[in-house]
């Protein structure tokens, strides 16, 4: 025979338990902003700028693979991106409560719709799920259901936290893994077509400068750097050695700069 008393210690300790499990998994989150940022630093531009957006529907590409990865072991993946700085977060979800709801039977609907609030009454809960409108009314077998339901909510908990922490390690250091050895690889070939785009206006305003002045010194300057020695080592230069496609775009207006003024001397 189970009492209401009994009943009324079961919900709390299943309330406790449930903040105690959100605590607990909202503890289990990391950080990837920073190597994210490092890569947006490269082919930032300026806020608004082709190769910003470029760079944003790159991250946001692989920002879905990641998440694709992440959601069957229940983690999320936060981020936001805002020129050159990018949020990127994963944590376990706190959110999905389907499981937790379904342990509880019908229960578990009443419950989650104030699992939060330090006011709710139980004795409401209780009356609402037993469709009663009187204490009196309620049966031991009808408290020794929800007493039940009760115990079976408890014991998923329990199962459901250990089999998050248990994995949760191994997700983190995975998807770390995927940013620091896929991100930079797959960010670069995907951003090649648009800078090589621009390399190639800018060759063309270089043999412009040449055909109008041949020994401008600019041009020089130059013949003395990798610009000249084809695409795929000027960029390989950028990205490895510059960390940012800045030399690419000072270059381009360098180039259009001495253009101007070997045109205004005609």
């Amino acid at each position: 025979m189970t009492t209401r008393e009994e009943v009324y210690k079961l919900y709390t300790d299943y309330v406790q338990s449930y903040r105690e499990w959100s605590r607990r998994v909202g503890l289990k989150e990391r950080d990837f902003g920073v190597e994210m940022t490092r890569i947006a630093e490269i082919f930032y531009d300026f806020d608004g700028g082709e190769f910003s957006g470029e760079f944003r529907t790159w991250t946001y590409d692989f920002i879905d693979k990641l998440e694709k990865y992440a959601q069957p072991f229940g983690v999320d993946i936060g981020y936001d991106v805002n020129g050159k700085h990018v949020l990127l977060v994963a944590a376990l979800s706190t959110n999905d409560t389907k499981y937790h709801v379904n342990a509880l039977g019908r229960l578990g609907h009443q419950m989650f719709a104030s699992i939060g609030d330090d006011t709710f009454d139980f004795e409401q809960l209780g009356l609402h799920y037993l469709r009663k409108s009187r204490l009196r009314e309620v049966t031991e077998d009808e408290w020794n259901d929800i007493a039940q339901l009760l115990r079976n909510g408890l014991v998923y908990l329990e199962i459901d936290l250990m089999n998050k922490l248990s994995n949760i390690d191994t997700v983190m250091n995975n998807i770390e893994h995927k940013i620091k050895t896929e991100a930079l690889t797959d960010c670069v070939e995907f951003m090649r077509p648009l800078v090589e785009y621009h390399y190639d206006n800018a060759v063309e305003l270089y043999e412009k400068l040449v055909e109008l002045q041949p020994r401008n010194e600019y041009i020089r300057k130059l013949n003395e750097t990798l610009f000249v020695e084809g695409f795929d080592t000027f960029y390989k230069f950028m990205i490895d050695r510059e960390r940012s496609i800045h030399p690419l775009l000072v270059i381009t207006y360098n180039l259009k700069k001495n253009i101007a003024l070997a045109e205004s001397e005609y």
